[in-house]
């Protein structure tokens, strides 16, 4: 129930609960490809899984194997200092608007569609958007 308040913009979540320049990185580089819409719902599931789990976005972005764009540091400090200028700052900041207040599905996990992770087996995508497939209610 909490993770459909929180994707519908409920104001029992306060909105200094994603703001971290880590959740920002992670949205920008897991979608850099990828629509704002895209984009949205990747922050979807840093705001969901925290909410689920009692944490803070910026958490579940560095769990380990979570988010493979951290999976090897060196390589995300490198895009990072080539890519992640105030341009795509701004629009990470707008996906993670839009994922508090306007997100019609509220995904926990996604995957790229050139790979089917195990725990995607047996379950449909909520949503495709762009190059990714979004899943709600995987545990």
């Amino acid at each position: 129930m909490l993770c459909l308040m929180l994707a519908r913009g409920c104001s029992a979540v306060p909105p200094a609960l994603a703001d971290s320049e880590i959740v920002y990185q992670t949205i920008a580089m897991e979608g850099a490809n990828q629509s704002l819409e895209g984009q949205s719902l990747i922050a979807g599931t840093l705001l969901n899984r925290a909410l689920i789990r009692g944490t803070k976005p910026e958490v579940e972005a560095m769990r380990p194997k979570q988010y493979s764009c951290w999976n090897d540091r060196n390589r995300a400090k490198t895009w990072l200092r080539r890519h992640f200028d105030s341009k795509t700052r701004t629009r990470a900041i707008q996906a993670l608007e839009r994922a508090r207040n306007a997100s019609k599905w509220h995904p926990t996990h996604y995957h790229t569609l050139q790979v089917m992770p195990y725990w995607a087996r047996g379950h449909k995508p909520c949503v495709v958007v762009g190059n990714h497939a979004f899943y709600e209610g995987i545990k």
